[in-house]
Order: structure tokens, then sequence, then C-alpha cells
């Protein structure tokens, strides 16, 4: 497979040795293609399978209620209903009859846990003290791969969640409370990001399932920063043209010469001829068509039928 250091070799080929064109500014040229290529098009080789395991809820008994404080963010229960392996830090609990559910912000003990907004910030209990308090704790936010740009599919073994197009909002309007069960779930939304640490987008899923459960998917991957031995996953030729294109445009800025503007016009036409093929041969390679709000070219009625391999060629 080709990788970078190979792009690079084939562009300086292309544009010959000048003194105002660096490897580094190759590089950086191709980053900026490769990226674009990325937005072009959804290629079959970006797009990766995930898992998720759903966490099944759980709900007091007499055993276990738990006391709440008003002005307090601690809540604590005569039993031991909390877990530290696996944490349940960020996932959500619903407590008595207060109609909004809160986000599980530490563990302190198997007895103890303190509420939270789902931002990191402690939140007090609203409304006035209760020693025995019911409580169903659950969890709707999962977080995607750090690599994920667009989710493409998500199920279970019955079958496809439905993804809710207005996000957070809509279900914030369905089920503000978060209080629909539905085992397996029946839909997914864009959640947001986990600010924990680096930013990881997450997902919310609709209901709540009562036993644990896997969720498989798909999904296209953001384009990764290029180092010089980087596989690359994108058609190597119309990478190389592009990239050639890009450079002699930068050395037009840099000499002011005709010759330069003529060869960029020359391969920003080659990339967009082995582009259109490129994304034709990748569509039949894909068993269906996707679709997920990522640019998709139509090529129209131009010539695919062909990959020039001769820079030269017509110019």
């Amino acid at each position: 497979m080709p990788i970078l250091s190979d792009v690079s070799d084939r562009v300086s080929n292309l544009l010959g040795t000048d003194p105002h064109l660096s490897t580094a500014e190759i590089t950086s040229l191709a980053q900026t293609r490769y990226e674009r290529m990325y937005e072009e098009h959804l290629w079959s080789r970006s797009i990766r399978e995930f898992s998720l395991s759903l966490v099944a809820s759980t709900s007091s008994t007499s055993a276990n209620t738990v006391t709440v404080t008003s002005g307090s963010s601690t809540v604590t229960s005569a039993g031991t209903p909390f877990t530290t392996s696996p944490s349940m830090v960020g996932y959500q609990i619903r407590i008595g009859a207060e109609p909004h559910y809160f986000f599980i912000n530490s563990v302190t003990s198997t007895s103890a846990v303190e509420i939270g907004d789902g931002e990191g910030n402690t939140v007090a209990w609203p409304r006035a003290t209760d020693t025995e308090s019911s409580w169903t704790v659950f969890q709707h936010r999962y977080q995607l791969p750090a690599d994920c740009d667009d989710v493409i599919v998500l199920s279970h073994n019955r079958g496809e969640l439905e993804e809710m197009d207005g996000g957070r909002n809509e279900i914030d309007f369905i089920d503000p409370d978060r209080s629909r069960s539905a085992d397996p779930p029946t839909h997914w939304w864009y959640d947001g990001e986990d600010r924990s640490a680096a930013p990881i987008r997450e997902i919310g899923v609709s209901g709540f399932p009562s036993a644990a459960r896997i969720l498989r998917g798909q999904y296209a991957r953001q384009a990764p920063t290029l180092a010089a031995a980087t596989v690359i996953d994108v058609p190597v030729a119309v990478l190389v043209y592009g990239t050639a294109a890009d450079a002699a445009s930068m050395l037009v800025a840099k000499e002011a010469s005709e010759f330069w503007v003529r060869l960029s016009t020359h391969f920003n036409t080659l990339y967009e001829k082995t582009l259109d093929a490129a994304i034709v041969k990748d569509n039949n390679r894909k068993s269906q068509p996707y679709s997920i709000g990522r640019s998709q070219r139509n090529p129209g009625s131009r010539d695919h039928s062909i990959f020039p391999t001769n820079f030269v060629e017509g110019f």
C-alpha cells in the first residue's frame, strides 16, 4: 500500500526539483488535499466498524432506597447499590418523584454518590429532604470512537436504530425526562461531546434497556493527520495530482511564472478527472450507496474511462 512519502516522491517527480518547494511544504499540501478528498466522498476504506455496550437500567428495592437532603448533592443509601467497577460515573439517576434526572458526578462509595449536571459540576437536591426515595439508574449517553466523523448505521439483532435528525432538541421535546424504556432501543441522536478530556463525540440512545445489550455499527472516520509512513486510504493517483496542482499554485505565488499557472491548471484537470473515475469505482465496490450528510459528488457525463498516467499529455 502506498504511504505518504510515496505521494511526496511522486509529486516531486512530476514537478521536478525547485529550490522554492520543500518536502515539508509538499507534505503539508498533501494533508490539506487529503482532507478535501475525505470531504468530497465517503471512501469505502474510511469506513470503520464499532460496537457499544449498553448498560442495563437498575432500580431501587425496599432495602436500598436513598436519602436526599435539601441543598446537598450527596445521595446515600442504606444498601450498597452503587458500583465503582464498572464505575457509574456519568450515568443518569432519577430520584423519587423529581421529574428531571441527574448525572452521577462521582461514586464516593457503594452506598453514596454525588449528583451533577453532566458537565462535571455538582448539583444540589432541589426539593425537601427525603429519607426513603426510590431511584432508577440508567445510561443513555455513550462515547463514539475518537476518530468518528459520522455514524453510518447502528443496529442490534432485531434491526437498525433510527437516527433522530433533530438531535438533543428532538429527544428533549419527545422525552425530556428520559423516562421512556424500550428493549431493544429504537432511536439514537448526536448528544454533544464528553469534555472530561479531549473532546469525544457522544450519542444518546432511547430508550434504556432492562438488560445489557450490544449495539454494532459503522462510521466514517475523520481524515487522520498523515505521517511519512501513513498508509494512504484514498486513491493515490488522485491525491498526487491534487497535491501537484496545489504545489504548482504555491510556486506561482513565489515565482510569478506563467509555466506554473499552466501546470497547476493541468494538474487540477487531471485531479477532477481521476477523482470522478475513482468515485465511480469506489461506489461500485460498495454493496450499497451510503449517504450520511457528507458531500457526494455527481460525476455527470464526464469521461471516466481512463486514469491519465502521463502528466504532460495534452499540455
